[in-house]
């Protein structure tokens, strides 16, 4: 609802510069019409619609990544089998390429797992953040999820 109203606006916008600019020539427009009548607000449409329409989305997209912390305990699960299954997949993979001892694979994982870890985090806060947004972007996807035709 919100993005139709800022593209009308944006549209009124254009059309009221469109008028200004017209004005200030010779045209049937007539003189007594001032072109800084249409510039002002022409130029506040333009630039204040997509501000305007914009605003709850970027509201509820922050509340969203607010939300979506490694505090959530859905996040803080996801975030620790993706640590834990990243660091026993590199630990496979370094022992089957090389002939390495436990305390070599030990400092090998303490250097990669702070890499792991920030990209565990980034994901699957990402992922939470994304589906917050979605479910109140589009909720018309759950309810034909719930009852599909």
């Amino acid at each position: 609802m919100f993005a139709i109203l800022a593209i009308l606006a944006f549209l009124a916008g254009l059309f009221l510069l469109a008028v200004a600019w017209l004005s200030g020539h010779r045209t049937l427009i007539p003189a007594a019409v001032k072109p800084i009548w249409f510039w002002v607000p022409g130029i506040a449409l333009v630039i204040g619609a997509p501000i305007v329409g914009m605003l709850p989305s970027v509201l509820k997209w922050n509340e969203c990544s607010n939300a979506c912390t490694l505090s959530a305990p859905e996040v803080r699960e996801a975030y620790d089998k993706c640590v834990t299954g990243g660091l026993d997949s590199m630990a496979a993979d370094k022992a089957e390429d090389e002939d390495v001892n436990q305390a070599q694979l030990d400092a090998y994982l303490a250097e990669e797992r702070p890499g792991v870890e920030a990209q565990c985090l980034e994901t699957h806060t990402n992922r939470c953040t994304i589906s917050c947004f979605d479910d109140w972007w589009n909720p018309q996807e759950d309810a034909l999820a719930e009852a599909p035709e």
